[in-house]
């Protein structure tokens, strides 16, 4: 006899047996929705066996969270479409819930009517602790966010303060030191100078009015360099690298042939550095010397 049709049959029966026993569960009923077989992974899931489930409604699976009238509508899409999938919750053996995807199928005969379902379902319980862990970290991440930009806005505002404060401060004491500095100006030239100068025109020592004389620049100096930074750091802040180290040299009492030889430039280089510092330091006139200048600030 060909036995060819027949071993195809067995062939497709192997394999229907193998993928029944997939890591899914999978539930076969017949029309009435009562249970005719399950295949493992059912019973490792659920903590039903074979025995417990066969002959039953599916509806002792239900978890009690979900009312009659979902699985209603479920089962009236399965009839109607054939299948129908989504998330419930069902109840195992020992009475926990848990969650699970499941997709209903419908098996119709060559006139159309349904005479078997099958239903497969996965655990989702990994899958929502996982979501849950997840959630609750975002949540945590959230806060502190929040909490972090409530922070960030509060030092932003009390900067805000602060600096406003320190700008009035500012402002309060560049006028005290424009009020001095005019002050002392009006002293000085309304004063001290017509008395030197009347005193330098009645005088007829040479000597001592050339000493009137200093004493008139080093006054026109004092009024002119009040209220400046005496600070040695602030004043090379306004120095480029080169200059701070011919400024610094100046300052130690070296002289511009020496200052050149030592950092290999020529004295010409060194008299331009030496400009460009008093030009910056606005130390315009000549009878300024700009070692004694840099001696009189603080380190």
């Amino acid at each position: 006899m060909n036995i060819t049709k027949r071993k195809h049959m067995e062939q497709r029966l192997r394999i229907a047996a193998a993928a029944f026993e997939t890591q899914a569960g999978i539930i076969v009923t017949d029309a009435n929705k009562c249970i005719l077989c399950v295949n493992q992974a059912f019973t490792d899931i659920t903590g039903y066996t074979d025995k417990d489930a066969i002959g039953r409604s599916t509806a002792f699976l239900h978890s009690g969270l979900i009312d009659e009238s979902f699985y209603q509508t479920m089962w009236s899409d399965v009839d109607h479409d054939g299948y129908w999938q989504g998330e419930v919750w069902d109840k195992r053996k020992n009475g926990d819930l848990f969650p699970v995807w499941l997709t209903v199928t419908a098996v119709f005969d060559s006139q159309r009517n349904i005479t078997h379902y099958v239903g497969s379902f996965t655990d989702l319980t990994a899958q929502k602790q996982a979501e849950n862990v997840l959630l609750e970290a975002r949540q945590k991440l959230e806060s502190k966010v929040a909490k972090t930009q409530e922070e960030l806005e509060k030092i932003r505002e009390d900067s805000l303060r602060i600096n406003t404060a320190l700008n009035v401060l500012l402002r309060h004491r560049e006028s005290d030191k424009c009020d001095a500095q005019n002050a002392l100006s009006r002293e000085v030239e309304g004063t001290v100078l017509p008395f030197l100068k009347r005193l330098k025109g009645a005088s007829t020592d040479r000597n001592q009015a050339r000493l009137i004389n200093i004493l008139e620049t080093n006054l026109h100096q004092l009024v002119k360099f009040y209220g400046r930074e005496t600070s040695l750091s602030s004043v090379y802040q306004k120095l480029t690298p080169a200059e701070i180290q011919v400024a610094s040299m100046v300052r130690q009492g070296l002289s511009t042939k020496l200052i050149a030889t030592t950092l290999n430039l020529s004295t010409g280089t060194i008299g331009i550095h030496r400009k460009h510092i008093r030009r910056k330091l606005e130390l315009d006139s000549k009878e300024i010397n700009l070692y004694s200048y840099l001696t009189s600030l603080i380190e």
